[in-house]
Protein backbone atom coordinates (compact mmCIF):
# COMPACT_ATOMS: atom_id res chain seq x y z
CA UNK A 1 0.00 0.00 0.00
CA UNK A 2 0.68 3.77 -0.43
CA UNK A 3 3.47 4.48 2.60
CA UNK A 4 4.08 8.34 3.03
CA UNK A 5 7.81 7.27 4.98
CA UNK A 6 10.43 5.18 4.19
CA UNK A 7 10.22 1.80 4.91
CA UNK A 8 13.09 1.63 7.93
CA UNK A 9 11.70 1.86 11.27
CA UNK A 10 11.95 4.81 13.23
CA UNK A 11 11.61 6.46 16.54
CA UNK A 12 8.57 7.08 17.09
CA UNK A 13 7.45 10.84 18.31
CA UNK A 14 5.23 9.01 20.98
CA UNK A 15 8.65 7.28 22.14
CA UNK A 16 10.36 10.56 22.34
CA UNK A 17 7.64 12.12 24.15
CA UNK A 18 7.02 9.49 27.02
CA UNK A 19 11.29 9.37 27.22
CA UNK A 20 11.21 13.08 28.21
CA UNK A 21 7.75 12.42 30.73
CA UNK A 22 9.87 9.72 32.36
CA UNK A 23 13.32 12.36 32.24
CA UNK A 24 10.95 14.86 33.86
CA UNK A 25 9.12 12.52 36.11
CA UNK A 26 12.45 11.81 37.82
CA UNK A 27 13.64 14.99 38.34
CA UNK A 28 10.08 15.90 39.52
CA UNK A 29 10.19 13.33 42.04
CA UNK A 30 14.14 13.76 43.21
CA UNK A 31 12.77 17.50 43.78
CA UNK A 32 10.08 16.96 45.70
CA UNK A 33 11.66 13.91 47.53
CA UNK A 34 14.25 15.99 48.71
CA UNK A 35 12.34 18.94 49.89
CA UNK A 36 8.71 17.86 50.55
CA UNK A 37 6.92 15.77 53.36
CA UNK A 38 6.90 11.71 53.02
CA UNK A 39 4.18 9.87 52.09
CA UNK A 40 1.87 9.67 54.86
CA UNK A 41 1.35 13.48 54.56
CA UNK A 42 0.88 13.68 50.75
CA UNK A 43 4.65 13.28 49.57
CA UNK A 44 5.66 12.03 46.94
CA UNK A 45 6.76 8.14 47.26
CA UNK A 46 10.20 7.26 48.00
CA UNK A 47 10.37 4.58 45.31
CA UNK A 48 9.30 1.68 43.45
CA UNK A 49 8.18 -1.61 44.38
CA UNK A 50 6.79 -4.68 42.54
CA UNK A 51 3.87 -6.61 44.66
CA UNK A 52 4.10 -9.23 41.75
CA UNK A 53 7.89 -10.05 43.14
CA UNK A 54 6.53 -9.71 46.63
CA UNK A 55 3.19 -12.19 45.80
CA UNK A 56 5.92 -14.96 44.61
CA UNK A 57 7.94 -14.26 47.86
CA UNK A 58 5.17 -15.22 50.34
CA UNK A 59 5.41 -11.35 51.64
CA UNK A 60 1.62 -10.60 50.07
CA UNK A 61 -1.37 -12.52 49.93
CA UNK A 62 -3.47 -12.98 46.94
CA UNK A 63 -3.34 -14.85 43.58
CA UNK A 64 -1.62 -15.09 39.87
CA UNK A 65 -4.33 -15.49 37.09
CA UNK A 66 -1.68 -15.71 34.16
CA UNK A 67 2.39 -15.35 34.40
CA UNK A 68 2.89 -14.55 30.92
CA UNK A 69 0.92 -14.65 27.92
CA UNK A 70 1.30 -16.39 24.56
CA UNK A 71 1.65 -13.48 21.96
CA UNK A 72 1.21 -14.38 17.94
CA UNK A 73 4.48 -12.20 16.05
CA UNK A 74 3.18 -9.42 13.47
CA UNK A 75 4.08 -9.27 10.36
CA UNK A 76 7.20 -7.50 9.63
CA UNK A 77 5.36 -4.95 7.34
CA UNK A 78 2.86 -4.39 10.52
CA UNK A 79 2.62 -0.90 11.86
CA UNK A 80 2.49 -2.79 15.34
CA UNK A 81 6.79 -3.49 14.53
CA UNK A 82 7.12 -0.44 11.87
CA UNK A 83 5.65 2.36 14.72
CA UNK A 84 8.50 1.52 17.18
CA UNK A 85 6.75 1.17 20.06
CA UNK A 86 7.51 -2.47 20.57
CA UNK A 87 3.87 -3.14 21.38
CA UNK A 88 3.93 -6.95 21.25
CA UNK A 89 7.04 -7.33 23.15
CA UNK A 90 5.44 -8.17 26.70
CA UNK A 91 4.33 -11.85 26.94
CA UNK A 92 5.76 -11.56 30.36
CA UNK A 93 3.44 -9.13 31.81
CA UNK A 94 1.93 -10.71 35.02
CA UNK A 95 -1.94 -10.75 35.70
CA UNK A 96 -2.43 -11.05 39.26
CA UNK A 97 -4.05 -9.51 42.36
CA UNK A 98 -2.99 -8.58 46.34
CA UNK A 99 -4.36 -8.05 49.13
CA UNK A 100 -3.23 -4.84 51.59
CA UNK A 101 -4.39 -3.95 54.88
CA UNK A 102 -4.51 -0.19 55.59
CA UNK A 103 -3.50 0.63 52.50
CA UNK A 104 -2.26 4.47 51.53
CA UNK A 105 -3.50 5.15 47.81
CA UNK A 106 -1.32 8.65 46.23
CA UNK A 107 -1.70 11.21 43.94
CA UNK A 108 -4.49 11.70 40.89
CA UNK A 109 -3.66 7.40 39.56
CA UNK A 110 -4.24 6.59 43.24
CA UNK A 111 -1.59 4.08 43.34
CA UNK A 112 -0.90 1.87 46.32
CA UNK A 113 2.46 2.93 48.92
CA UNK A 114 3.51 -0.08 51.03
CA UNK A 115 4.94 0.77 54.46
CA UNK A 116 8.41 1.96 53.22
CA UNK A 117 6.99 4.28 51.45
CA UNK A 118 7.38 2.88 47.86
CA UNK A 119 4.90 2.93 45.47
CA UNK A 120 3.24 -0.39 43.54
CA UNK A 121 5.21 -0.65 40.11
CA UNK A 122 2.86 -2.56 38.55
CA UNK A 123 0.00 -0.06 39.39
CA UNK A 124 2.23 2.55 37.47
CA UNK A 125 2.31 0.13 34.19
CA UNK A 126 5.63 -1.19 34.80
CA UNK A 127 8.36 0.74 32.05
CA UNK A 128 5.82 3.99 32.23
CA UNK A 129 6.30 4.46 35.69
CA UNK A 130 8.76 7.27 36.00
CA UNK A 131 6.16 9.06 33.92
CA UNK A 132 2.92 8.38 36.24
CA UNK A 133 1.58 11.62 37.84
CA UNK A 134 1.99 10.59 41.39
CA UNK A 135 5.62 11.93 41.15
CA UNK A 136 4.58 15.41 39.77
CA UNK A 137 3.08 16.86 42.90
CA UNK A 138 2.12 16.38 46.21
CA UNK A 139 -1.08 15.25 47.19
CA UNK A 140 -3.61 16.08 50.26
CA UNK A 141 -1.73 16.07 53.66
CA UNK A 142 -4.81 13.97 55.37
CA UNK A 143 -6.43 10.94 53.75
CA UNK A 144 -9.80 10.41 53.40
CA UNK A 145 -10.24 7.19 55.55
CA UNK A 146 -12.56 4.06 53.62
CA UNK A 147 -13.62 1.05 55.67
CA UNK A 148 -14.25 -2.12 53.96
CA UNK A 149 -12.64 -3.67 50.88
CA UNK A 150 -12.21 -1.90 48.34
CA UNK A 151 -10.84 -1.89 44.94
CA UNK A 152 -9.16 0.46 41.92
CA UNK A 153 -10.04 1.08 38.29
CA UNK A 154 -7.73 4.15 38.46
CA UNK A 155 -4.72 4.89 36.75
CA UNK A 156 -2.97 7.09 35.38
CA UNK A 157 -4.21 5.74 31.99
CA UNK A 158 -7.67 5.74 33.22
CA UNK A 159 -9.85 7.86 34.90
CA UNK A 160 -13.30 6.49 32.82
CA UNK A 161 -12.73 9.50 30.38
CA UNK A 162 -10.83 8.30 27.29
CA UNK A 163 -12.67 4.84 25.64
CA UNK A 164 -9.47 3.22 24.57
CA UNK A 165 -8.18 3.63 27.97
CA UNK A 166 -11.29 2.61 29.71
CA UNK A 167 -12.22 -0.26 28.00
CA UNK A 168 -8.60 -1.54 27.41
CA UNK A 169 -6.77 -0.85 30.91
CA UNK A 170 -9.45 0.15 33.23
CA UNK A 171 -12.86 -2.30 32.50
CA UNK A 172 -10.55 -5.38 31.45
CA UNK A 173 -9.05 -5.31 35.31
CA UNK A 174 -12.39 -6.61 36.33
CA UNK A 175 -12.01 -9.82 34.56
CA UNK A 176 -10.00 -11.00 38.07
CA UNK A 177 -13.19 -9.69 40.51
CA UNK A 178 -14.82 -12.87 40.77
CA UNK A 179 -11.28 -13.69 43.23
CA UNK A 180 -12.00 -10.99 45.81
CA UNK A 181 -14.59 -10.78 48.10
CA UNK A 182 -18.46 -10.29 46.67
CA UNK A 183 -19.06 -6.92 48.93
CA UNK A 184 -15.52 -5.68 47.71
CA UNK A 185 -16.39 -2.24 46.61
CA UNK A 186 -14.80 -0.76 43.30
CA UNK A 187 -13.61 2.92 43.05
CA UNK A 188 -14.02 5.18 39.98
CA UNK A 189 -13.06 8.54 39.45
CA UNK A 190 -15.76 11.37 39.66
CA UNK A 191 -15.17 12.17 36.15
CA UNK A 192 -16.55 8.88 34.31
CA UNK A 193 -18.44 9.71 31.49
CA UNK A 194 -21.74 7.51 30.78
CA UNK A 195 -20.19 4.50 28.52
CA UNK A 196 -17.43 4.00 31.72
CA UNK A 197 -21.03 3.83 34.21
CA UNK A 198 -23.14 1.81 31.53
CA UNK A 199 -20.70 -0.95 31.45
CA UNK A 200 -20.18 -1.50 34.59
CA UNK A 201 -24.12 -1.22 35.02
CA UNK A 202 -24.14 -3.86 32.53
CA UNK A 203 -22.39 -6.30 34.34
CA UNK A 204 -24.44 -5.35 37.29
CA UNK A 205 -22.09 -3.76 39.01
CA UNK A 206 -23.61 -0.15 39.84
CA UNK A 207 -24.04 -0.70 43.25
CA UNK A 208 -20.80 -1.54 44.04
CA UNK A 209 -19.22 1.58 42.87
CA UNK A 210 -17.92 4.59 44.45
CA UNK A 211 -17.16 7.97 42.55
CA UNK A 212 -14.17 9.78 44.17
CA UNK A 213 -12.23 13.01 43.51
CA UNK A 214 -9.85 12.50 46.50
CA UNK A 215 -6.11 11.88 45.85
CA UNK A 216 -5.59 11.02 49.18
CA UNK A 217 -7.01 7.74 50.57
CA UNK A 218 -6.36 5.43 53.03
CA UNK A 219 -8.10 1.97 52.48
CA UNK A 220 -9.04 -0.27 55.27
CA UNK A 221 -9.06 -3.43 53.14
CA UNK A 222 -7.58 -3.00 49.80
CA UNK A 223 -7.58 -5.54 46.72
CA UNK A 224 -5.22 -4.51 43.36
CA UNK A 225 -6.12 -6.13 40.73
CA UNK A 226 -3.30 -5.66 37.87
CA UNK A 227 -3.66 -4.22 34.75
CA UNK A 228 -3.80 -6.71 31.66
CA UNK A 229 -1.56 -5.28 29.48
CA UNK A 230 0.92 -2.26 29.52
CA UNK A 231 -1.04 0.22 27.97
CA UNK A 232 -1.24 0.19 24.32
CA UNK A 233 0.43 -3.18 24.21
CA UNK A 234 -1.04 -6.66 23.08
CA UNK A 235 -3.81 -7.92 25.78
CA UNK A 236 -5.19 -11.06 24.66
CA UNK A 237 -6.97 -12.21 27.92
CA UNK A 238 -8.41 -8.76 28.36
CA UNK A 239 -9.81 -8.89 24.68
CA UNK A 240 -10.91 -12.05 24.97
CA UNK A 241 -13.02 -11.38 28.66
CA UNK A 242 -14.40 -8.23 26.87
CA UNK A 243 -15.63 -10.09 24.15
CA UNK A 244 -17.27 -13.01 26.68
CA UNK A 245 -19.25 -10.87 28.74
CA UNK A 246 -20.36 -7.95 25.90
CA UNK A 247 -21.33 -10.22 22.97
CA UNK A 248 -23.85 -12.50 22.44
CA UNK A 249 -22.23 -15.76 20.21
CA UNK A 250 -25.04 -14.11 17.44
CA UNK A 251 -23.53 -10.99 17.13
CA UNK A 252 -19.98 -12.26 16.46
CA UNK A 253 -21.73 -13.86 12.72
CA UNK A 254 -20.60 -12.46 9.62
CA UNK A 255 -21.55 -8.51 9.38
CA UNK A 256 -23.22 -6.62 6.58
CA UNK A 257 -22.42 -2.98 7.95
CA UNK A 258 -19.75 -1.02 5.99
CA UNK A 259 -18.56 1.22 8.84
CA UNK A 260 -16.60 4.56 8.31
CA UNK A 261 -15.30 5.80 12.19
CA UNK A 262 -15.17 9.73 11.59
CA UNK A 263 -13.42 11.93 13.95
CA UNK A 264 -14.32 15.19 15.03
CA UNK A 265 -11.93 16.29 18.08
CA UNK A 266 -10.19 19.02 19.04
CA UNK A 267 -6.74 17.23 18.53
CA UNK A 268 -5.50 15.19 15.94
CA UNK A 269 -7.99 16.36 13.71
CA UNK A 270 -8.67 15.81 9.76
CA UNK A 271 -8.40 18.62 7.99
CA UNK A 272 -9.87 17.23 4.59
CA UNK A 273 -12.72 15.09 6.34
CA UNK A 274 -16.20 16.54 4.89
CA UNK A 275 -14.26 15.79 1.23
CA UNK A 276 -13.86 12.01 2.96
CA UNK A 277 -16.97 11.80 4.12
CA UNK A 278 -18.62 12.56 1.49
CA UNK A 279 -16.61 10.30 -0.52
CA UNK A 280 -17.19 7.16 1.87
CA UNK A 281 -21.26 8.33 2.16
CA UNK A 282 -21.62 8.06 -1.75
CA UNK A 283 -19.82 4.61 -1.76
CA UNK A 284 -22.82 3.51 0.73
CA UNK A 285 -20.59 3.60 3.93
CA UNK A 286 -22.04 4.53 7.51
CA UNK A 287 -20.81 7.40 8.72
CA UNK A 288 -19.89 6.77 12.40
CA UNK A 289 -18.98 9.44 15.01
CA UNK A 290 -18.36 6.77 18.21
CA UNK A 291 -17.80 10.07 20.63
CA UNK A 292 -21.82 10.57 19.67
CA UNK A 293 -23.03 7.09 20.88
CA UNK A 294 -23.75 5.54 23.94
CA UNK A 295 -21.73 2.23 25.39
CA UNK A 296 -24.69 -0.31 24.09
CA UNK A 297 -25.25 1.26 20.45
CA UNK A 298 -21.20 1.55 20.13
CA UNK A 299 -21.16 -2.46 21.24
CA UNK A 300 -24.12 -3.65 18.89
CA UNK A 301 -23.36 -2.10 15.74
CA UNK A 302 -19.80 -2.69 15.52
CA UNK A 303 -20.59 -5.89 16.51
CA UNK A 304 -22.82 -6.46 13.23
CA UNK A 305 -19.42 -4.98 10.70
CA UNK A 306 -18.64 -6.01 7.75
CA UNK A 307 -15.97 -3.66 6.98
CA UNK A 308 -14.50 -1.08 9.02
CA UNK A 309 -12.50 2.23 8.03
CA UNK A 310 -11.81 5.00 10.35
CA UNK A 311 -9.06 7.48 11.57
CA UNK A 312 -6.57 7.07 14.03
CA UNK A 313 -8.11 7.74 17.31
CA UNK A 314 -10.36 6.26 20.31
CA UNK A 315 -13.19 5.29 18.27
CA UNK A 316 -11.20 2.42 16.54
CA UNK A 317 -11.36 1.06 19.83
CA UNK A 318 -14.88 -0.35 18.80
CA UNK A 319 -12.40 -3.07 16.78
CA UNK A 320 -13.16 -4.55 20.01
CA UNK A 321 -16.63 -5.97 19.16
CA UNK A 322 -16.24 -6.50 15.09
CA UNK A 323 -16.91 -10.15 13.86
CA UNK A 324 -13.80 -12.29 13.35
CA UNK A 325 -12.31 -11.97 9.72
CA UNK A 326 -13.59 -8.00 9.15
CA UNK A 327 -11.07 -6.07 7.16
CA UNK A 328 -10.46 -2.64 8.63
CA UNK A 329 -8.08 0.36 7.16
CA UNK A 330 -6.84 2.84 9.67
CA UNK A 331 -5.74 6.21 8.57
CA UNK A 332 -2.77 7.49 11.34
CA UNK A 333 -0.74 11.16 11.09
CA UNK A 334 3.00 9.90 10.11
CA UNK A 335 3.96 12.27 13.33
CA UNK A 336 1.81 10.18 15.66
CA UNK A 337 2.25 6.50 15.22
CA UNK A 338 0.52 3.91 17.41
CA UNK A 339 -0.33 0.18 16.41
CA UNK A 340 -3.14 -0.33 19.43
CA UNK A 341 -5.57 -0.65 16.96
CA UNK A 342 -4.08 -2.84 14.74
CA UNK A 343 -2.76 -5.02 17.36
CA UNK A 344 -6.37 -5.69 18.56
CA UNK A 345 -7.20 -6.76 14.86
CA UNK A 346 -3.89 -8.89 15.11
CA UNK A 347 -5.50 -11.01 17.83
CA UNK A 348 -8.59 -11.37 16.35
CA UNK A 349 -7.02 -12.58 13.03
CA UNK A 350 -8.22 -9.15 10.91
CA UNK A 351 -7.08 -8.14 8.08
CA UNK A 352 -6.09 -4.44 9.68
CA UNK A 353 -3.98 -2.16 6.68
CA UNK A 354 -2.57 1.26 7.81
CA UNK A 355 -1.98 4.22 5.47
CA UNK A 356 0.29 6.71 7.01
CA UNK A 357 -1.01 10.53 6.20
CA UNK A 358 1.25 13.55 6.25
CA UNK A 359 0.98 15.57 9.61
CA UNK A 360 2.27 17.98 11.60
CA UNK A 361 3.87 17.71 14.52
CA UNK A 362 0.48 17.96 16.44
CA UNK A 363 -0.77 15.07 14.68
CA UNK A 364 -3.58 17.07 12.40
CA UNK A 365 -3.25 15.22 9.06
CA UNK A 366 -5.25 15.53 5.47
CA UNK A 367 -5.98 11.83 3.74
CA UNK A 368 -6.34 12.94 0.42
CA UNK A 369 -8.72 12.04 -2.05
CA UNK A 370 -6.33 10.14 -4.28
CA UNK A 371 -5.35 7.72 -1.57
CA UNK A 372 -9.67 6.62 -1.47
CA UNK A 373 -9.99 4.60 -4.60
CA UNK A 374 -7.15 1.88 -3.97
CA UNK A 375 -9.30 1.77 -0.73
CA UNK A 376 -12.63 1.29 -2.31
CA UNK A 377 -10.64 -1.52 -4.80
CA UNK A 378 -9.59 -3.14 -1.91
CA UNK A 379 -13.25 -3.15 0.24
CA UNK A 380 -15.01 -4.17 -2.90
CA UNK A 381 -12.54 -7.48 -4.15
CA UNK A 382 -13.39 -8.92 -0.48
CA UNK A 383 -16.16 -11.00 -0.54
CA UNK A 384 -18.16 -11.65 2.72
Amino acid sequence: MHRTQPLEMRINRRTLRSNKLKLKGFGNWLRASLTGPPPEFGGVPKGFTSDYAKLNKGQLSGGITCKSQQLPVPDPNSESIRCGLNQFSHANWPIFWTHHRNARLLGKSLVHIDSAGRACREAMHGPHAWSDPILASRSSPSPKILSGKWTSLISRWDYGVNYYHWVMDGLTRLCQLECLPSDTGILMHKLAKPFAREALAQLGLSERVRYVDEDHLLVEEYYFLSPTAISGCANPLGLSWLRKRFLNEKLTEVGTEKLFITRRAATRTVLDLELVENAFMRAGWTIVDPAKMNWDSQRLLFSKAAMVAGIHGAGMTNLVWVPAGTPVVEWMPSKFRNACYEGISILLGNPHHVMLCPSDNSGNLTIGLKTLDPIFKIFASIQR
